[in-house]
């Protein structure tokens, strides 16, 4: 990739340390140290970009835009979303990451018309898939340490396999076998066996449900729906645990199937499994007019195994572990109604929404959408998912309650919104027994806290 030094054009308005340190005082709430004549229009944008491109002797620029669905409340990812549909020209094609059940399109914005979606989720079941997983190391470890886990094919496999399609939860696995000696490049210390690989696959699991339980807090008017959900998703993976119980490894299941005829609640909840990557849509599949149609869903791989869902053994040999992964029937699911997974025949009642109440005179609010309180006329608070989120205490992330005490007593960070304004770690370094790999990875929990 070609590195460009735009700035050297001296034609543009602000410089990048400018616009970052914009950028920087909004989202923190700054405001008051934003100036007016910084804030540009669209068409500015428009202009700035086409200077570019006619310097840089280019035809087409590619906007790259991401975490809208994260970082904005419902009506900020509507305006997002009309920026979007305005931005797009004959010269400039944005680009933004969408997800199942938290992104909110303005109304004038149409997908198919105004976008198109593309998946771009590597299904771990596709031809290839575990040698595209292992191109994907061989760019990122010392060859001499990927050497050592190609020994133990089967295991590599079964890790491949439990990052669910996920480049980061393969590079977080990974990370936690080897360790590269400070003194010398070529040694490591080493532990690749069957036993290190189930911990690292069950803490790989549990930053998975850390994203999803996350939702509580970026979503508070869906944290019933995500409660009763964490209990749903056990009950599928103990269904599947059954079905393939005694089978051989051959005809072992990885999927649910989900009569259609469910409520738009049971259908939410089933979006934001997708958002973090428990479930993995694969379409729908005809059982006939009396049956009818079920949607066919293919459970996160690590939940699987880290349940023994396979074989119904929990002394499973790798061998059996990894041909269980990879040797696939599409004809081989468990069928299943809503009714029966939650045990009521009213699963609209299941999941009520959490509405917080007026602040004024504490009125119940009756729909997530309204701005004035319905008593007493005052305006309801919206606040940003963003900022609700950094405001969070360090807690929430996975750190042990030992090392998040040593934290607070020891240095000035209280909550994440802390620890990402210490970009330089300075503070982190101060506590004990945090050197410069512990403070990038506690960097890197806030931020994928917020994501």
């Amino acid at each position: 990739m070609e590195l460009l030094n735009i700035e050297s054009f001296g034609l543009l308005k602000y410089t990048k340390s400018n616009i970052e340190k914009i950028i920087s005082n909004i989202e923190f709430r700054h405001v008051e140290l934003v100036q007016e004549e910084v804030l540009i229009t669209v068409e500015q944008i428009e202009e700035e970009i086409s200077k570019v491109l006619g310097n840089l002797n280019k035809t087409h620029c590619v906007l790259l835009l991401d975490d809208a669905a994260h970082a904005f409340s419902a009506d900020q990812q509507r305006d997002f979303f009309e920026f979007f549909r305005t931005i797009k020209s004959r010269l400039i094609s944005p680009k933004a990451a969408v997800y199942p059940g938290v992104t909110v399109y303005s109304p004038t914005f149409h997908v198919g018309h105004d976008a198109e979606e593309i998946d771009v989720w590597i299904k771990p079941d596709s031809v290839g898939y575990v040698e595209f997983m292992i191109g994907l190391l061989e760019r990122r470890l010392p060859a001499n340490v990927l050497k050592e886990f190609i020994k133990r094919k089967d295991l590599l496999e079964i890790v491949c396999y439990a990052s669910f399609g996920m480049p980061r939860a393969l590079l977080n696995m990974i990370r936690n076998f080897y360790k590269v000696s400070d003194d010398e490049d070529d040694e490591f210390n080493y532990s690749f066996n069957r036993s290190s690989v189930n911990s690292a696959i069950s803490n790989s699991l549990k930053q998975t449900m850390a994203v999803y339980s996350s939702l509580k807090v970026k979503l508070p008017t869906y944290a019933e729906f995500i409660s009763k959900g964490e209990q749903l998703f056990s009950k599928i993976t103990e269904l599947i645990k059954e079905y393939n119980k005694d089978k051989e490894a051959t005809s072992q299941s990885v999927s649910i199937a989900i009569s259609k005829s469910y409520p738009v609640e049971f259908g939410k909840v089933l979006d934001f499994y997708q958002y973090a990557g428990l479930v993995m849509p694969k379409g729908e599949v005809s059982k006939g007019r009396e049956e009818g149609v079920y949607e066919l869903f293919t459970i996160h791989y690590a939940s699987l195994i880290d349940r023994n869902a396979f074989i119904g053994k929990k002394s499973i040999k790798n061998q059996d572990l990894a041909i269980s992964l990879s040797k696939r029937s599409s004809h081989l699911f468990k069928k299943v109604t809503p009714q029966v997974l939650l045990g009521t025949e009213d699963v609209g009642a299941m999941f009520p929404l959490s509405l917080p109440p007026c602040d004024k005179c504490k009125t119940p609010r009756t729909d997530e959408n309204a701005k004035f309180c319905p008593n007493c006329g005052a305006m309801l608070k919206s606040i940003s998912i963003f900022e609700s989120l950094i405001s969070n205490d360090i807690d929430r992330l996975p750190l042990t309650s030992r090392r998040v005490e040593s934290i607070k007593l020891n240095s000035n960070i209280k909550t994440i919104k802390d620890i990402l304004m210490d970009t330089d770690n300075s503070e982190l370094r101060k506590v004990p027994q945090i050197g410069p790999e512990w403070a990038k990875k506690i960097y890197s929990y806030a931020e994928e806290f917020i994501v």
